[in-house]
């Protein structure tokens, strides 16, 4: 096997997160578009890109639409793709650690403003801030404003450890308490609370002090808290366990002629920033629930407030593009006149975009099977202009 060169897969990745599936577009037409031609626009785009498939989401005006599969497993695969295939759904792990800390929030277990170091004693940043006073907080971590882009450690220091090839090494000797301990060792790079900055690290922090504050491990929290009451059977925080998984789509990195199988990486150590597992259905459920104010079988999950604290915009992100903002785990700002929550996800060989529209009651997913997906970005844009049409 070909080695990846990491400090370059890393940049790749980073890049592709934060830029790559976020710069959208939308031209509002008077042509009308209907489900079959999104049907017939996915298939066709899987053909001419060569992804070998997908599944997608679409709710409209507070209705599961479509919620199918698209394609086959893998290119060297003859079983569909279905609403229960299991892909990895990297940063777009990010919008559901912030929605277990909303939950926790509702129930009044923390605060969106408690300092960090009320729950992680030792975790300590050296921020560039004039006063001294202030404390890093949940909300300062959730929207990435600390100061600090933690991009390259943690991609490097992943378990990228799986396969032989890579040599083994230092990086299993990690653990997540030990990625904390070495982000209060770095320098920060700009002033604190002025703008935001990605990091994996941050969101790391956010879910150790939700697990602190709960007396569990994160993993065991979101699953039982979240997962659990939404009746998302098959979201898991790790592919340990899923090696024998039939159902679980191939990741495909591209190649010279083509998409090639990829390797599949352990994620566990920055799970809460880029390292759940997911289906279209569990998808659907927990868009279902933000988008109906909280609400799943007429039990109210989430208070309508911490949705919006989630959906208000904390960091500027100017960098990426004029008027967006970070919220808490979520892209955030306007589109073509509509409230507009997204955030895409990569993991090695898979892709994912997650977009809503709380005015619309409406929203999608997309879960791919390849890294980049040159699939997406149109398929969204026919996603957006059948939501969008006539509203």
């Amino acid at each position: 096997m070909q080695l990846f060169n990491l400090k370059k897969l890393s940049i790749f990745i980073t890049v592709f997160i934060v830029f790559g599936a976020t710069l959208l577009r939308s031209q509002e037409t008077t042509e009308k578009i209907d489900l079959n031609t999104l049907r017939e626009t996915i298939s066709q785009q899987l053909t001419e890109t060569g992804v070998p498939g997908m599944s997608v989401v679409i709710i409209d005006q507070g209705k599961i639409v479509m919620l199918e599969g698209f394609g086959v497993l893998g290119v060297d695969k003859t079983e569909k793709v279905n609403t229960e295939t299991i892909f990895p759904i990297g940063s777009t792990a990010k919008p559901m650690t912030s929605s277990l800390a909303a939950l926790m929030v509702s129930e009044g277990m923390i605060n969106w403003d408690d300092p960090v170091q009320q729950y992680l004693p030792n975790f300590k940043l050296n921020l560039i801030d004039p006063n001294p006073e202030d404390q890093v907080t949940l909300r300062d971590l959730l929207s990435h404003r600390s100061g600090y882009w933690t991009m390259d450690l943690s991609q490097v220091i992943v378990n990228w450890t799986e396969d032989a090839e890579w040599g083994g090494g230092p990086c299993a000797q990690y653990t997540r308490q030990s990625l904390l301990k070495a982000f209060t060792e770095l320098a920060p790079r700009d002033t604190f609370r002025t703008k935001h900055h990605y990091s994996n690290l941050s969101m790391l922090a956010a879910a150790m002090a939700c697990e602190k504050a709960a007396g569990q491990s994160w993993d065991v929290l979101i699953q039982e808290k979240l997962f659990s009451q939404l009746d998302m059977t098959r979201t898991t925080t790790s592919v340990v366990g899923l090696e024998n998984e039939l159902n679980m789509a191939q990741g495909h990195m591209q190649a010279e002629g083509g998409f090639r199988p990829a390797m599949r990486l352990n994620m566990d150590l920055i799970s809460p920033a880029g390292g759940i597992n997911s289906t279209a259905n569990d998808m659907a459920r927990w868009m279902m629930m933000l988008i109906d104010g909280g609400q799943y079988n007429g039990k109210q999950i989430l208070k309508p407030e911490t949705i919006q604290a989630m959906w208000e915009g904390h960091a500027p992100c100017v960098e990426i593009m004029s008027g967006s903002q970070y919220g808490l785990g979520w892209f955030v700002r306007e589109l073509e006149g509509h409230r507009f929550m997204h955030h895409p996800g990569n993991a090695l060989g898979y892709s994912t975009d997650l977009e809503i529209f709380p005015d619309l009651k409406s929203g999608f997913a997309i879960l791919s099977t390849t890294l980049p997906d040159p699939a997406i970005r149109p398929i969204g844009k026919a996603i957006r202009k059948y939501l969008f049409q006539s509203k």
